[in-house]
């Protein structure tokens, strides 16, 4: 399973992971109690349900409790948004023990009522075009019933220098650079000399430092 689509090398684990609401997120009318026992609302993180459940045995049953092992950033889908937290279970590169751990969570139950979104990670390294690619997938549950897919796909170039074109490339990105700290160098002598007045008051001071930061970016 290493192999996706032949030409794409699967870097890391992927990860699937769930965020879910208690049954308590909202309410029923009074007249329909005897109908419906059980509301869950949209997903929010002051109705998220973080208690174990199925066989409460490992990341997948058991919310981490240390947080340091998430990020703070939240990941906005279709219908909400969900902070970078959840259960959730690292699958295995090998293509059996993928397809048992697929079948252990089916069989737990572990997508329920409760479910409002799950997110499936993996990176993926392509020789032949020399580019790394992050993919979430993303399936969300709206209160009105249904699933919602869509998907997040990332695409980077993070081993810069292979062929002469790219050293021919860092070459000018070096000379580029030696050129920003010559200019910068000379700006901050000339304020130095001129004061903040007289070097504010010229027109092509500005022009300068506008090339400067253009550059860096």
């Amino acid at each position: 399973m290493r192999n996706v689509m032949y030409e794409n090398k699967l870097i890391g684990l992927p990860r699937i992971r769930q965020l879910k609401v208690r049954n308590d997120s909202c309410e029923v009318h009074p007249d329909l109690t005897d109908l419906f026992r059980r509301c869950y609302d949209s997903f929010s993180e002051g109705y998220e349900d973080r208690r174990p459940f199925g066989i409460g045995s490992g990341t997948a049953w058991t919310y981490p409790r240390d947080s340091s092992v998430w990020d703070s950033d939240y990941y906005t889908g279709q219908v909400g948004s969900y902070p970078y937290s959840g259960f959730y279970q690292d699958l295995s590169a090998n293509h059996n023990d993928f397809l048992a751990q697929l079948d252990m969570l089916r069989k737990g139950g572990w997508i329920t009522r409760a479910t409002r979104v799950v997110f499936i990670d993996f990176s993926m390294y392509n020789a032949n075009v020399n580019l790394f690619c992050f993919v979430k997938l993303i399936l969300e549950w709206p209160p009105v019933g249904g699933i919602i897919p869509s998907w997040e796909i990332i695409s980077l170039k993070l081993i810069r220098y292979l062929t002469l074109v790219d050293f021919i490339l860092l070459v000018f990105e070096i000379i580029l650079l030696l050129f920003l700290i010559y200019f910068t160098v000379e700006e901050l002598y000339e304020y130095r000399n001129l004061g903040f007045y007289k070097y504010f008051n010229s027109f092509w001071n500005y022009v300068d430092l506008i090339l400067i930061v253009v550059s860096e970016d």
